[in-house]
């Protein structure tokens, strides 16, 4: 294995048992804290307030997920109860009809105003249908006593007459109620009801009305009262900082605030912890006094302490050892080149001071020649100098 690679795996090593030690001192400053031990005695508030921090946290995380619970519930009631207020709006129309049909049956000065508005329009209507019908019914006898040909012919009208009578009797069923539901909602029919003045037709046709209503009626007052409770449990999720009907948000938000929490109190009790320790175990893990207050999990952890410190101060001066070991190698790596480096250069140097001697005696050489020539010129000019004079 490389020496990086050892050295990686000796420092990845001192990581796990530095944060064992801080995780022991962290385990002992909580012993002390829960001990109420007076060497703490300083930091117990704030060790209280993280506990009590942590408890309304987790409360208000119960409380959220309680009320949405219910919320759900309330939810599935309210949903339950309408569709059951829904269908009784099916149940309306052929109860309205029969009571606008009793009601035009049986005129009654109890109603009279209120029929008033509906007693033209319903009386020309049977009017009609009584006269569409009768025609149907001669249609109907004439085709007994024709020909095929001819009672083709008249079948066609008579498809035509019985299509009109079924429209008339729609039109005639949706007047009925119209008029059966707005005497019925003026409550009119009410008292005379209860006192049993009304006309049996219309006071059998009114029960069925009555019925339905206190259904309905039961059925709207528990739908507004989930819908209340939907609303106050609403305003208890606020309270909690619940937003947009999402709980499991605000629990998340929650749960990182308690992390927070946690860790703080956790740093206050390995700093407790540490200082503690230091008063019994050195840095390289040999016992400074002896531990002796009595309580035998704190005492376990000050070995596990020495024996982790050892371990460490072992490791760490391997680390050491490989680091000063690799500086070794790399500074006998340097004298080497070094000399390498002065053996070139001590051959270069007797190859130029080689080169030196050469070019000193070229230079001898050289200068004998010059001397040479300049004596040459010297005697040549001096000729030259006489020449001129004599001419």
């Amino acid at each position: 294995m490389s020496s990086s690679k050892t050295t990686h795996e000796l420092e990845k090593r001192l990581d796990h048992l530095q944060s064992l030690i801080v995780d022991v001192e962290a385990d002992i400053g909580n012993k002390l804290f829960l001990s109420k031990s007076d060497v703490v005695s300083q930091h117990q508030e704030e060790y209280a307030s993280f506990e009590e921090k942590k408890s309304q946290l987790c409360s208000d995380i119960e409380v959220i997920r309680s009320l949405a619970e219910k919320r759900q519930l309330f939810k599935n009631d309210a949903e339950s109860l309408q569709q059951q207020l829904d269908a009784l709006t099916t149940s309306w129309p052929p109860l309205y009809e029969s009571l606008g049909s009793a009601i035009a049956d049986s005129p009654n000065a109890l109603y009279d105003k209120e029929f008033d508005a509906f007693r033209e329009p319903i009386a020309e209507l049977r009017r009609k249908d009584n006269e569409a019908r009768v025609a149907l019914d001669n249609l109907k006898d004439q085709m007994a006593n024709q020909s095929f040909m001819n009672r083709l012919l008249t079948q066609v009208q008579y498809t035509a007459r019985n299509k009109a009578v079924s429209q008339m009797e729609k039109k005639i069923s949706q007047l009925y109620v119209k008029c059966g539901k707005a005497i019925f909602e003026t409550g009119v029919l009410t008292v005379p009801f209860e006192e049993g003045r009304l006309p049996e037709v219309v006071a059998e046709a009114c029960s069925g009305c009555r019925e339905l209503k206190v259904k309905a009626d039961q059925l709207q007052e528990q739908v507004n009262a989930v819908r209340q409770h939907l609303e106050e449990n609403a305003q208890a999720l606020s309270e909690k900082g619940v937003a947009s009907d999402n709980p499991d948000k605000r629990i998340k938000a929650i749960n990182l605030e308690i992390d927070q929490e946690v860790q703080k109190q956790r740093d206050l009790c390995q700093a407790c912890g540490h200082d503690f320790v230091a008063r019994y175990i050195d840095p390289e893990g040999e016992l400074l006094e002896e531990y002796s207050e009595g309580q035998e999990d704190i005492a376990s952890r000050l070995q596990q302490i020495v024996s982790l410190k050892k371990d460490k101060v072992a490791c760490s001066r391997k680390v050491q050892i490989i680091s000063l070991s690799n500086q070794i190698d790399a500074l006998a790596k340097k004298i080497t080149s070094f000399r390498t480096t002065i053996a070139d250069n001590e051959e270069k140097i007797a190859s130029l001071q080689s080169r030196n001697r050469e070019l000193e005696d070229k230079i001898a050489i050289s200068t004998s020649e010059k001397e040479q020539l300049v004596i040459r010129r010297n005697e040549l000019e001096l000729a030259d100098s006489q020449e001129r004079l004599e001419g």
